[in-house]
């Protein structure tokens, strides 16, 4: 990192959230507030994934909080919300 008037530089950490994460604070969000920008995120994160969505849900399913019971709730809203509305993906199905 440098800084603006190029007198130094320094580094910095920073954290950010898997896309496993991403997906089911999104899931959350849609669930209270139906925005369209939340499926929309979703379904970007989703195929956004280098393997695309088959790799994001195996990834999903191998990481250590896939049996927390959000996660679980989370799929469940999303599997319920993508078979009743026309405007979700089936990429939210893979899930």
């Amino acid at each position: 990192m440098r800084t603006l008037d190029t007198a130094g530089s320094g580094g910095i950490e920073v954290h950010v959230a898997n896309p496993f994460a991403i997906v089911v604070s999104k899931t959350f969000a849609l669930e209270k507030r139906a925005k369209d920008k939340d499926s929309y995120d979703i379904v970007w994160t989703l195929n956004a994934f280098p393997e695309g969505v088959e790799g994001a849900v195996q990834a999903m399913a191998q990481s250590p909080v896939f049996g927390h019971p959000d996660v679980a709730k989370a799929i469940g809203f999303l599997r319920g919300t993508s078979r009743a509305s026309s405007t979700r993906t089936s990429a939210i199905c893979a899930l």
